[in-house]
């Protein structure tokens, strides 16, 4: 049998633990069902990850956030994970993921990480040419920063003025440098 096929094999046995007969239900309780799913759904998605099989390490990673979820742990690990997996084969799957990634930091008040994977968001959506979205996306990154009292305030910075360059060279009009002054003021930047 080959490890791709091992890996199935694992994925499947998940289900069928999730999913189980009369007498399973008797015997063992739904978060131990929960976790023995886990356990072989780590596996799969470890093997589909060395077999570079991405879309399903990062569907099958995003299942055991799912799982991670359902028995009341942090699913962040996973997630990002699943979008690592994705961004090899599916940018707007992986920004998907990563969008969750930031809701579960910013829900924990984890404002730094939070930041920095809504960072990311915005230069992948300018990487892809997409400058509008890649604007609201810095803008939103550089708030989650200045949620952070320390060493933050660099990231916020470098948001922000990133955020001013895309806004005023897509706007093409001196209408954007009022917000852009504003933000050299509030960092007292010498430019």
């Amino acid at each position: 049998m080959s490890k791709e096929q091992d890996a199935y094999e694992l994925v499947k046995k998940a289900e069928e633990k999730q999913n189980p007969g009369f007498f399973s239900k008797l015997f063992s309780s739904k978060n131990s069902r929960l976790e023995e799913s886990l356990d072989c759904l780590e596996k799969a998605a470890n093997i589909f990850k060395l077999l570079k099989k991405w879309e399903e390490a990062g569907n099958t990673y995003e299942k055991c956030g799912v799982i991670q979820i359902q028995l009341q742990n942090d699913p962040t690990n996973f997630l990002i994970e699943s979008a690592h997996c994705f961004s090899f084969v599916d940018n707007k799957k992986s920004l998907t993921i990563k969008k969750k990634i930031v809701e579960n930091y910013s829900q924990n008040g984890r404002f730094m990480n939070a930041g920095k994977y809504q960072q990311q968001i915005a230069e992948k959506y300018e990487e892809m040419f997409d400058y509008p979205n890649s604007i609201k996306e810095y803008k939103l990154a550089a708030d989650y920063f200045s949620m952070e009292t320390m060493n933050a305030k660099s990231y916020e910075q470098n948001c922000l003025l990133k955020y001013c360059d895309l806004m005023c060279s897509l706007e093409n009009n001196k209408s954007c440098y009022p917000e852009a002054s504003e933000v050299i003021l509030y960092f007292n930047l010498d430019l």
